[in-house]
C-alpha cells in the first residue's frame, strides 16, 4: 500500500500563505460586550481583523498615515510609518491602526452603506475608533483642509481599541 501525501486543505491558504490568518481570543468571543454586539457587527469585526492582516491593506495604511502626517505638517520617519502600519517584522507590539476601503467592503460581501452602520456599532461599543477621516472625527482641521485634492479619495483610518473592556 502506498502513503497518502497530506496537503493542506485550500481554505487553509491562499495565493500568499498565511498572510490572512490573524489571531481572535477566546477572552473576546466570551465577552460580554462582543456577544451584545449584533451578529453582523460581530461578524464584520472578525473580517476587519483579518482583513488588517493582508499586504494589500498594510500598504494602503502606509500610504494613508504618511499623506496624513504630511497634510498636518508632522514630521515622520520612514521606520515610525512602516511600525504604525504593521510593515515592520521586528516590532514587538502590532499595529493597532487599519484602512478598509468601499472596494475592500465590497470584496466581503458588504454594501458600503451596511458596512457604514455595522462600524457605527462598532465605534459605539468601543471596539474601534476613527483615528483620521476626511468628513469628521477628525484628529486635526488641518487633515480636512490640508489641500485641495479631491477628498472622495481619502481614506478613514481606523484603530482598533480595547475600551469594550471597561464597560
Amino acid at each position: 500500500m502506498g502513503t497518502k501525501k497530506k496537503t493542506l486543505p485550500s481554505y487553509l491558504y491562499d495565493d500568499d500563505a498565511f498572510c490572512n490568518f490573524a489571531m481572535i481570543t477566546s477572552n473576546l468571543l466570551a465577552s460580554k460586550q462582543f456577544q451584545e454586539l449584533s451578529l453582523a457587527a460581530r461578524a464584520f469585526y472578525l473580517t476587519c481583523v483579518t482583513h488588517k492582516q493582508t499586504l494589500e491593506q498594510s500598504s494602503c495604511l502606509y500610504n494613508a498615515l504618511k499623506e496624513y502626517y504630511t497634510l498636518i505638517g508632522e514630521e515622520k520617519t520612514e521606520y515610525d510609518l512602516k511600525l504604525m502600519a504593521g510593515q515592520e517584522k521586528r516590532a514587538k507590539i502590532k499595529s493597532t491602526y487599519f484602512v478598509i476601503p468601499q472596494k475592500h467592503i465590497e470584496q466581503y460581501g458588504y454594501s458600503a452603506s451596511y458596512a457604514s452602520k455595522l462600524k457605527k456599532e462598532l465605534i459605539d461599543k468601543k471596539f474601534i475608533k476613527v483615528f483620521a477621516n476626511e468628513k469628521k472625527h477628525s484628529v486635526s482641521d488641518r487633515y480636512i483642509q490640508g489641500n485641495n485634492r479631491d477628498f472622495s479619495k481619502r481614506v478613514t483610518i481606523y484603530q482598533f481599541i480595547s475600551d469594550w473592556k471597561s464597560k
